[in-house]
């Protein structure tokens, strides 16, 4: 279960107050930003680093707070410190404001004693473990700040500026497909073009960094910030292509910070809200956070705070499209979750997915659903109906929230299901997000008995590259792929490749059909008994 506790200040602050009596050292901590907070006025505010606690220059290479935060789940360790043993529990929890903005952050609990011999000969003094160890701060290639050194900066900028600031977000567009035209030689040369132009500003009066991909950050002076002035690199940016027809575009979103005291994440998504607006807009580059999305934004917050009653409430149903055999016949379904209101309106996955991805709680929702499915599975073995398989959504998120196989094999084996009957389907573009790490984590799944399917297969720019990295059992094509091949004449010879490549590989291929909308359970039941007779 996802251990996440909610605070007022008022609340938190009459917590440790009691921890105080009862642990040596309690303290809150942004480990995302790697800072502690205080309560200070009823508001939270930013302060040094955390790992000042051991007189460290970076953060700790095995964070529990990131880890608590990461996982929604109490995190403990222990650190053999300059004789002294410290315990630590890092408690995931979001303190939540006056003004509606909420702060994720961990509350560690920790207790210190002086090392026994045992101890000193268990523990690797942490001094010692972290020699030579220091968080990189910089990206590699452009050589700008990363998160981890933007966001400490920009916290000690924002406590030592007298002048109002904003964050602006800029993003080169269709990122992937830039380096599918021209490769990552060139790309890389883009990169380093727009981080030269980055540094044709004021270094007083700017901060940049960059984020990953083709996203970077800058925090800047408003009284001397000029829209201008980025539409100008932007103008710059598009001309680095010259030899070629493709026009390179970059897109911003500003937030003009109005509360310091909020995380830089959430100023990040502030700016990000902005950068939506005008991402595939023909004409407008930038845009500013205004009032309509400050709206949209607590309207998500208030989503994302009645999530877990949601689930208690049993308002996410699972839902199911069918899908055919070769045959023609029907030999199972795809799952996916629709949120039933009390007041019978039903929301659909593009309704709250994107929402529950940023607040990081689709792994939970994954998991609800995978527990369904199987538990159908079961029930289906009673009413001939045995055979049937079920294919579920799997996130590239949910491998950092949970061991994926442990739960899985743990629900086929409390329903009496067998796995190859749970098919895992997981969009393409995500296996490129961490390939190595997704790799390895799908041929655990494999081998654990589940089938891997690749949806969406053809997307992505490198997406013949799947069949032969990592072991599938299926692809499906998407249709708006196969339409667009279809209107240029080139489907026969396509699908011809296509075909031969993933029967060389021993890999299935399924052409996803038109649109079907998902039914309840119990429709899909129907239509299935209906079609067997």
């Amino acid at each position: 279960m996802i251990e996440t506790k909610e605070y007022t200040i008022t609340e938190l602050v009459k917590t440790i107050s009691m921890m105080n009596k009862v642990y040596d050292l309690v303290r809150l901590v942004d480990p995302k930003e790697c800072c502690q907070l205080s309560l200070e006025d009823n508001h939270v505010a930013y302060h040094r680093t955390c790992y000042t606690l051991w007189d460290a220059r970076s953060r700790c290479k095995e964070c529990s707070s990131y880890q608590a935060c990461l996982s929604g789940r109490r995190k403990d360790r222990v650190e053999l410190y300059r004789g002294q043993i410290y315990r630590i529990q890092s408690i995931p929890i979001v303190i939540r404001q006056e003004n509606g903005e909420e702060i994720a952050c961990a509350l560690e609990l920790i207790m210190v004693h002086d090392a026994t011999e045992a101890e000193k000969e268990s523990y690797e003094d942490k001094e010692q473990k972290e020699t030579g160890y220091e968080a990189i701060k910089n990206d590699p290639l452009t050589g700008l700040y990363n998160w981890e050194g933007f966001s400490q900066t920009a916290r000690q900028m924002l406590e030592n500026s007298t002048e109002p600031l904003d964050l602006v977000i800029s993003e080169v567009v269709q990122y992937n497909l830039v380096e599918a035209l021209f490769g990552s030689e060139v790309l890389d040369q883009v990169l380093l073009g727009i981080a030269n132009i980055c540094r044709e500003y004021d270094a007083s009066l700017h901060l940049f960094g960059r984020l990953q991909k083709g996203r970077y950050i800058m925090l800047v002076s408003h009284n001397t910030f000029q829209p201008e002035n980025i539409q100008d690199g932007m103008r710059k940016v598009g001309e680095m292509l010259t030899d070629s027809m493709f026009r390179l575009q970059v897109r911003s979103g500003v937030y003009c910070i109005e509360e310091k005291e909020i995380s830089i994440q959430e100023m990040i998504n502030r700016a990000l809200l902005a950068l939506d607006k005008v991402r595939n807009a023909p004409t407008e580059v930038i845009a500013w956070f205004d009032e309509d999305m400050k709206r949209t934004l607590e309207q998500k917050k208030k989503f994302i705070r009645g999530f877990d009653q949601a689930i208690r409430d049993g308002e996410y149903h699972l839902f199911l499209k069918p899908m055919w055999g070769e045959d023609g016949m029907i030999e199972g379904a795809q799952a996916t979750s629709c949120r039933v209101r009390s007041d019978g309106s039903i929301d659909n996955p593009a309704d709250f997915l994107k929402s529950l991805e940023e607040a990081g709680l689709v792994a939970k929702l994954d998991r609800y659903i995978w527990e369904r499915a199987v538990a159908l599975l079961s029930r289906w073995k009673n009413v001939g109906m045995k055979d049937l398989l079920i294919s579920v959504k799997v996130s590239a998120a949910d491998f950092y929230y949970m061991d994926v196989v442990a739960v899985l094999q743990e629900l086929v084996e409390r329903y009496d299901v067998r796995p190859e009957q749970l098919w895992m389907e997981i969009k393409e573009k995500s296996l490129f997000s961490d390939q190595k790490r997704l790799t390895a984590e799908l041929e655990r799944i494999q081998k654990a008995g589940f089938p891997v399917v690749v949806d969406d297969f053809g997307k992505a720019s490198s997406a013949l590259s799947v069949l032969t990295q990592v072991k599938i059992h299926a692809v499906k094509l998407d249709r708006s792929y196969v339409l667009d091949v279809e209107e240029s004449g080139k489907v026969d010879q396509l699908f011809g490749a296509i075909l031969a490549m993933a029967e060389a590989l021993n890999v299935r291929v399924i052409t996803k059909g038109e649109k079907v909308q998902p039914i309840p359970v119990r429709a899909f039941e129907k239509q299935y008994l209906h079609h067997q007779s």
